[in-house]
């Protein structure tokens, strides 16, 4: 075992002296190049060349130069994948240009210190990220490496940037105000909120330079206005480059360039390239919402935002400041189950391994039985010696013989008993893996909403708990039977041979180790019980900065990363230290008293052989089985951490077993599929005075008293503020939540009355923030397929969604990696590849949450006709808050506070002058 537990310890120092001895090239740690006092934030490139070394053979800019003066605003537009996200890469020196130069203020980036260099520029990307800490913890991490301020300070600078983001009004309406938390990823919060938020985190440290990549593209119409005109008043003050597919958005920047692969098409003002009638006119032609009506004349109306004006009652903030302190959450994922109970589960549940366990079992007894052997073959030969000539070589030669055989019979033993119980480990880790795995992923989504629950835990908990249960089923409790059985015997052959000698001996030396070794093993179990939530903590931390690593470097928040993450592992080792010198001073007593039982057997022994009651093979027999028997209990206390390990691990296992999801097992779904189909293929709902609050704020309500109805076949749009339950009504539907009050009908059967897994087969579902896997474009779009798919369907699909030209002229084409989290792909094509994902499904309903808004003007407009193509007989459902992709629908319903404020087609709503009225004349060009 010793052997054993080297080996794994040299394998896990390999890995991490690895990682610890890779040096970085962009090392933001090292403080090393020039800090200037102060820029101006001119910037410049000049011939640049890049290719990401993922497709070294696909240039993503070739030789681009372009000059930014000091305090001005340039805006990119283009096609996606044109390079426009690749210069913000760049200019954050995420990566190093092949050749070229980038310059900021005369001075090259790369005689900059990488730290410094990000704190001056700030960044707000597509696709904001979030952690899972406070709102107002949140907003003030763009000040972390840019400032040192009092505290009283920072806080009115949090406002001032929630203020100037549009972000305040909200925050100040939810029920804890600024000491909200997000959740992971943010996920109680909508895109819009997520986005002003990253904004305010952005512009708190007034930056220099600041890049805003699609920053306002979650946004609706009305706030969209506000936050760019907020962005518009900070713009003078410093060098703005804006990438935007929302030309109402860079409007009024003061130079627009037009980017196509790589390279610059146009550039000028608004004015001027609309004047040109070229690549930027058509642009603007094809976001044209078609509206030629006096009555959408351009006017400085008053805009109000039906945040405000439509808010919860609002609820000041106790100490917008203050920091959140201990868990969330203390909910235990235990049954709290002795571990005889747990193993007794376990072992009627593996029938098949009956056979395996019953030959461990009959090793394990016949392997504890050669201890007691071994007492008496060695007292026997330790008497031999007495003897003299032949009789001394005979006897001498027939119990080496005998102990000979006996290692054979040990080892042949042991063999048996180690390769069975890997064969059992085996059978056991892969099924209870894919149990747990099984039972987490068909969790409700309130389960992943819960704090506890982060990525990092979950992921921790699915690695441990079953390596934790085979600490105990594997090798482990082979080696602890047989220790339990020598125990037995041996005491029992020492009673046998010299009851007097052995009660003494047992009394002193076996209760008294065995006892502590029990006591150490409670310490153990509560030991772990108390380390394993902190434990999941840090992991938590160290999860979401890698999956958020282009946040943590924009924001130069590595060090505050690392710092946190220490902190975290210190307070483990400060809680655990006094537990760890309890449990060990059990260890350290059961050494002691062992050799003082010795001493104290050794004086008793000896003076009953000077009375004559014991011969010399009496005592030694009795001597030495009680010996081995303490030494084995002295193993059975080094294993004591596998017994803890084992039962923790076996209770993560029942009681995640144990959680039953309100909306169901998909394995437990035996309806017929004929039951839910509606008539012509289409679908329908009705939604009767729906009601809906999430479970992690239950006295925030979302939907009031909601009542729509969808007909089959039909095209209805969603538009409104952020966070006034747009997405919301869309996870209702795709029944992620159960409604808190009210019903939804599907083809007139209420929705809870479906099987999950068969009803979602019909809906394909198209998110805000796509999500692909690390693996090939080809994997990625079959995932959405419900049965066998052909290669000409795959292609089909990527036509479609407009994505087979660029995937076509990849070198691997369908066979691309993706990355992690489709990292190798810019945002239009993660979200094009998600489009083909949710088509090749051919769904019965099609949700679409803001499907469109990371792809540029043309790719929207192939996209929409081809979504409008596919929509023909089925019902499509559609989010957005870029007007122009639903001005066609049949119905469009704009949401206020959870409820329906206006309902019609384009046209009647814009004839009624209100809040659509407005959200148009916001994203008028």
């Amino acid at each position: 075992m010793l052997i054993l537990t080297i080996a794994k310890a040299a394998s896990s120092a390999e890995e991490i002296l690895e990682i610890i001895d890779r040096k970085s090239l962009l090392d933001p740690l090292e403080n090393r190049g020039e800090r200037p006092e102060s820029i101006q934030g001119e910037i410049e490139l000049g011939a640049i060349n890049f290719a990401y070394p993922s497709r070294p053979d696909v240039r993503v800019l070739d030789n681009f130069s372009l000059k930014v003066p000091a305090k001005t605003t340039i805006a990119l537009v283009g096609a996606s994948g044109s390079g426009k996200s690749t210069i913000v890469g760049l200019m954050e020196r995420w990566y190093e240009p092949d050749s070229g130069t980038i310059k900021i203020d005369g001075r090259d980036i790369r005689d900059l210190d990488v730290q410094w260099l990000r704190t001056q520029v700030r960044f707000v990307q597509q696709e904001p990220v979030l952690f899972n800490t406070t709102i107002y913890q949140n907003v003030r991490l763009g000040l972390v490496g840019a400032a040192d301020l009092p505290e009283n300070e920072i806080e009115a600078r949090v406002v001032e940037a929630c203020r100037d983001a549009n972000a305040d009004s909200f925050i100040r309406s939810l029920p804890e105000g600024y000491q909200t938390v997000v959740g992971e990823r943010a996920s109680r919060l909508s895109g819009g909120q997520k986005q002003r938020i990253a904004i305010a985190r952005s512009i708190i440290s007034n930056p220099k330079i600041l890049l805003l990549d699609e920053a306002t593209s979650a946004l609706d119409p009305q706030a969209e206005d506000i936050v760019t005109s907020a962005l518009n008043r900070l713009q003078g003050s410093r060098t703005t480059i804006v990438i935007a597919h929302k030309l109402s958005t860079v409007k009024n920047a003061d130079r627009i360039v037009v980017l196509d692969q790589g390279v610059i098409k146009e550039q000028g003002t608004h004015a001027e390239l609309l004047d040109q009638k070229g690549v930027y006119y058509r642009l603007v032609m094809a976001q044209d919402l078609g509206n030629d009506d006096d009555s959408l004349e351009k006017k400085e109306a008053e805009i109000v935002d039906t945040e405000t004006t439509q808010s919860l009652s609002r609820k000041e903030s106790k100490g917008i400041g203050q920091e959140l302190l201990g868990p969330s959450d203390g909910r235990s994922h235990t049954l709290d189950y002795n571990l005889l109970k747990c193993f007794t589960i376990f072992l009627k549940e593996r029938r098949d391994c009956w056979m395996n366990l019953f030959i461990i079992a009959v090793a394990c007894v016949i392997g504890g039985l050669t201890y007691p052997a071994l007492a008496i073959l060695i007292s026997r030969l330790i008497t031999t010696f007495q003897l003299q000539g032949s009789r001394l070589t005979d006897r001498g030669d027939f119990y080496a013989l005998m102990l000979f055989i006996v290692a054979i019979i040990n080892g042949i033993l042991y063999f048996v008993a180690g390769y069975v119980s890997n064969v059992v480990c085996q059978i056991i880790s892969r099924q209870y893996r894919e149990d747990m795995f099984k039972n987490i992923i068909y969790q409700d989504m309130d389960y992943f909403d819960q704090p506890e629950n982060g990525t990092g835990a979950i992921v921790s908990r699915l690695s441990q708990a079953p390596a934790n249960l085979l600490e105990f089923i594997g090798l482990n409790s082979a080696l602890l039977l047989i220790v339990l059985i020598m125990l037995v015997s041996s005491a029992i052959t020492a009673t046998i041979f010299g009851w007097k000698l052995a009660l003494v001996a047992v009394f002193t030396i076996m209760v008294p180790v065995v006892g502590m070794g029990y006591c150490r093993l409670r310490m153990e179990i509560r030991l772990e019980e108390a380390t394993e939530r902190l434990f999941s903590d840090s992991a938590a931390t160290a999860s979401e900065a890698v999956s958020a690593i282009r946040t943590v470097a924009s924001l130069a928040l590595e060090q505050h990363i690392v710092d946190r993450y220490q902190s975290q592992l210190r307070n483990i080792t400060k809680r655990s230290s006094k537990m760890l010198l309890t449990a060990n001073l059990f260890f350290a007593v059961a050494q002691a008293v062992e050799f003082a039982a010795m001493a104290l057997t050794l004086w008793y022994g000896a003076r009953l052989m000077s009375y004559g009651e014991y011969s010399t093979n009496q005592f030694f027999t009795v001597f030495i089985a009680v010996v081995f028997a303490a030494e084995g209990s002295v193993q059975m206390i080094a294993y004591s951490t596998s017994l803890s390990k084992a039962r923790a691990g076996a209770n993560e296992i029942l009681w995640l077993r144990s959680q039953n999801p309100r909306i169901g097992m998909h394995d437990r779904c035996r309806q017929v599929l004929d039951n839910e189909k509606g008539p012509g293929g289409s679908a329908t709902f009705e939604l009767e005075k729906v009601e809906f609050a999430y479970s992690t704020r239950p006295d925030n309500t979302i939907i009031k008293g909601l009542d729509i109805d969808i007909h089959p076949g039909e095209f209805v749009a969603f538009v409104g503020a952020s966070g006034c339950g747009k997405s919301t009504v869309v996870s209702l539907l795709e029944r992620f939540y159960e409604p808190s009050a009210g019903r939804i009908k599907h083809h007139d059967r209420e929705l809870r009355g479906y099987c999950p897994r068969r009803y979602r087969d019909g809906i394909a579902y198209v998110q805000q923030e796509p999500s692909l896997f690390d693996t090939s474009l080809r994997d990625n779009i079959l995932l959405g397929t419900v049965g066998t798919t052909t290669a000409a369907e795959v292609e089909a699909a990527c036509r479609q969604a407009n994505i087979w030209d660029f995937v076509s002229s990849l070198p691997e084409g369908l066979e691309t990696g993706c990355g992690a989290g489709g990292t190798r792909l810019s945002g239009g094509q993660r979200q094009r590849i998600s489009i083909a994902r949710a088509l090749i499904r051919q769904p019965r309903v099609l949700l679409l949450d803001e499907a469109t808004s990371a792809l540029d003007t043309n790719s929207e407009k192939y996209v929409q006709a081809s979504i409008a193509q596919a929509s023909v007989g089925r019902t499509t459902i559609a989010i957005a808050h870029r007007l122009s992709t639903i001005k066609d629908a049949d119905r469009i319903f704009v949401l206020g506070q959870g409820t329906v404020v206006e309902q019609g087609t384009h046209t009647d709503l814009i004839k009624q002058k209100g809040i659509y009225y407005k959200l148009c004349q916001s994203q008028s060009l």
